[in-house]
């Protein structure tokens, strides 16, 4: 068994009584995040992929904290670092950056030197991100009692899907940190191709699933709005840090539109969209 990792039951229960207590999302809703630490410390291309210890507090919800992904590979964040987010979902998203979600993009670059264009509508990538980060998060539940060969293997692919989804809405996430071409930090072959695999995947989805599918009712999108509320609701920015998207397995938890998903146990799995890359940099504290 992997060493260092949080209880995934302990977790749920935690959750199962957050959404008890606040069983709804709206939409205008403002939470409060604060990013902790790395939840695997795995590096791949210079960075720390998915998923990252993330506390989310607001709306009278006490501070808990989730274990969150990313899919910003631009904006770098911090450990201690606060900001403000609005919870949306899917069907909030519209085709200007910065309106309810953080990115707006009309077609999804593959990576490697010899990429394929896919046209898109945002809404479709989103639905793509939302794929992966499902993924991510099943992966992540499955590396917590993995161990051996099993366990590696599944680090590597929470390592791959985390560059699949930050390659969604930036087209160099390929290359790494850095970001240039030929660079020591760069994808290799077998990286950018299971990236590529993945990528695949989710715009089948996302094509054949316009509106999300099953997986619409169980998703929340924290956008990031400021580092105040004052700020969400007056001057709002969706550059202060990154933005994250949630996946409720099993619980009950409010979409802003009220739908809800109720089951007994509760896992959130939160990536950073933009790719919440929290693609933090962190790596250069070393």
């Amino acid at each position: 068994m992997a060493s260092g990792r949080a209880g995934i039951w302990s977790l749920a229960v935690v959750l199962v009584g957050i959404c008890l207590v606040f069983p709804g999302v709206a939409r205008a809703d403002i939470y409060n995040l604060t990013l902790n630490s790395e939840t695997t410390n795995l590096v791949m291309g210079g960075v720390y992929t998915s998923p990252y210890d993330i506390s989310v507090q607001g709306n009278g919800l006490r501070a808990d904290t989730l274990a969150l992904s990313c899919d910003d590979y631009v904006t770098d964040i911090y450990n201690g670092y606060s900001w403000d987010a609005n919870a949306i979902n899917l069907s909030d998203i519209s085709n200007t950056a910065g309106d309810d979600q953080k990115f707006a993009v009309s077609s999804i670059t593959s990576a490697g030197n010899s990429p394929t264009v896919t046209q898109v509508s945002t809404l479709e990538a989103y639905i793509a991100a939302t794929y992966i980060a499902n993924d991510i998060l099943n992966t992540y539940n499955n590396w917590q009692t993995s161990s051996g060969s099993a366990e590696a293997s599944d680090a590597t692919t929470l390592e791959d899907d985390s560059y699949a989804l930050w390659q969604i809405f930036d087209s160099s996430a390929w290359l790494g940190w850095g970001a240039v071409v030929g660079g020591g930090n760069n994808l290799n072959s077998t990286e950018i191709g299971a990236v590529n695999t993945e990528l695949g995947h989710a715009l089948s989805f996302a094509q054949s699933n316009p509106s999300g599918g099953s997986l619409a009712a169980q998703v929340v999108i924290f956008t990031p709005c400021g580092t105040s509320v004052s700020q969400c609701e007056t001057d709002p920015s969706t550059g202060v840090s990154q933005e994250f998207i949630g996946i409720s397995a099993s619980a009950d938890i409010q979409t802003p539109e009220g739908s809800s998903v109720t089951a007994l146990g509760f896992e959130l799995l939160v990536l950073c969209f933009a790719g919440l890359a929290i693609r933090r940099r962190l790596l250069r504290r070393a």
